[in-house]
């Protein structure tokens, strides 16, 4: 488990130092080998890291103290008690989100980089923000990720897990009524494993096999991308004609 403090440094920052790459280090630091399992449980990981390592750097915001924001305190503390992980059901993730893109769009419309510490003032006109976001959207503080956070694709609509820079990251772009929908991050993936005997393969789509709304593919899969599951594949010719539902010349 190398660490972080030799690794070389670029624009003020170490290289390697980001919270996925923090965070996988600590998860294969762990173990001396990796089963299969062990290389699902991580490639899905959506947990960040003990320190955080994001360009914007907003540290005062775990020292502030709430009762010196009374306006605030109800955010404020909701932040300082996240256990920092990204699951659909988390309470923190959705509030760390919005407080975080306030602060990344902010610093974007001043065309200044991303990499820099915001001042106390600045940790506060997000954490102001942020508490009437929520509170005009939804009416409470304490929603959860997948509350705000959706998988939509024409009449499905799901919630998704998932934040900015962790291991199974997710990006959003706003949506409707307040909430957001997932658009880039986690989409088509492929596992494999490699034996004498052959491989074996699976897969997922974050929507379907076609892209023609009127396919019983459209989104046939979203349910079980949410639920970060897989499904066999097979690339073998006989097995696949074997299990083919329909076999035709492409004109």
């Amino acid at each position: 488990n190398p660490d972080p403090a030799n690794y070389p440094k670029t624009m003020g920052y170490r290289v390697f130092e980001n919270n996925r790459s923090l965070r996988f280090l600590q998860l294969i630091g762990e173990k001396d080998r990796l089963s299969y399992e062990d290389f699902k449980r991580i490639k899905y990981d959506q947990q960040l890291p003990d320190s955080l390592a994001y360009p914007i750097r907003f540290e005062m915001l775990w020292d502030l103290k709430a009762d010196d924001h009374p306006t605030l305190a109800p955010i404020i503390t909701i932040l300082q008690n996240w256990d920092r992980n990204a699951a659909i059901d988390n309470v923190g993730a959705a509030q760390f989100a919005i407080f975080y893109e306030y602060l990344r769009e902010d610093i974007l419309k001043r065309n200044e980089s991303l990499y820099q510490t915001i001042s106390t003032e600045k940790c506060l006109e997000a954490l102001a923000y942020t508490q009437a976001y929520l509170i005009e959207h939804f009416g409470k503080l304490t929603i959860k990720l997948g509350d705000y956070q959706r998988h939509t694709r024409g009449k499905v609509n799901l919630p998704v897990s998932g934040i900015r820079d962790v291991i199974a990251t997710m990006t959003s772009k706003p949506w409707e009524n307040g909430r957001v929908r997932a658009h880039q991050g986690e989409s088509y993936i492929m596992l494999a494993q490699y034996s004498d005997e052959g491989v074996e393969i699976e897969t997922i789509n974050a929507y379907g096999a076609s892209s023609k709304p009127e396919s019983p593919h459209y989104t046939d899969q979203m349910k079980m991308f949410v639920n970060k599951e897989l499904k066999p594949m097979t690339l073998d010719k006989e097995t696949i004609y074997q299990k083919a539902k329909k076999i035709y010349h492409p004109k």
